[in-house]
């Protein structure tokens, strides 16, 4: 894959046309197309609040996943799931059961979940859920937990890397899980409280590193989480257009 443009308008039309349909979790989801996703819907955000610089370039890599550069500054991106492996198992086996319904919020960010007892939050499908539901900023703030223990897990690999892979390198965290985030704002302050309180103990060093955080469905972005921290929310951007 290699992404070549000298404007917006043309850009914006290559990253439409990427390939990015990871199917269902019951086949086989390319790993590729999963990244493309999560490129592509990056970008156009950045680009729609004009921060790409042209010309740019981008080019699919090992390590980082993708190299680039805008403006002639290089850059690279490393792309990471913000999940954890009990949930994406609950959605696997939720999708081979389509009788069955679940309520999200049974999940609790610190709390384990074997694959034995995962099945109790299973409910015949058009029974009462028994979970009350998030309450105020709860989903964005167990979204940001997840978010710090998926960047800690990455920067294990990263720091391995050559010294130069790192410079100028951003990671995007992308929300692998159905859109309950709702809050571009709310998630943004708690991924930054919790990258605070992690860095004030030692147990997270960015070392100059940019990292970034994209939503499941596309539209929200909080980027540069501890430096600029800009949150862009294109559902209610595209809500007030319409109401206009």
């Amino acid at each position: 894959m290699e992404i070549v443009s000298s404007e917006k308008k043309d850009f914006l039309a290559k990253l439409s046309a990427l390939p990015s349909d990871v199917g269902t979790r019951l086949m086989r989801r390319s790993t590729e197309n999963k990244e493309n996703f999560a490129l592509k819907y990056y970008f156009t955000i950045l680009a729609n609040e004009n921060v790409v610089q042209y010309p740019i370039r981008l080019v699919k890599n090992e390590s980082p996943d993708y190299l680039g550069a805008q403006d002639e500054v290089c850059f690279g991106i490393e792309i990471t799931e913000s999940t954890f492996s009990a949930y994406q198992y609950f959605l696997t086996e939720y999708e081979r059961r389509p009788r069955v319904q679940f309520e999200p919020s049974v999940f609790v960010y610190g709390e384990e979940y074997t694959t034995e007892n995962i099945f109790r939050f299973f409910r015949p499908r058009g029974s009462e859920l028994v979970a009350p539901g998030w309450m105020g900023e709860q989903a964005e703030e167990y979204a940001s937990g997840w978010a710090l223990d998926s960047l800690v897990k990455k920067l294990e690999t990263v720091r391995r890397w050559p010294f130069a892979s790192q410079e100028n390198l951003r990671v995007l965290l992308y929300q692998n899980c159905p859109a309950w985030v709702h809050d571009v704002e709310a998630l943004g302050r708690h991924l930054r409280n919790r990258f605070r309180v992690a860095i004030s103990a030692g147990t997270l060093n960015l070392d100059g590193l940019k990292v970034d955080y994209l939503t499941s469905d596309g539209k929200m972005l909080v980027y540069d989480i501890m430096g600029v921290g800009q949150c862009w929310d294109y559902k209610t951007m595209y809500e007030a257009e319409d109401a206009e």
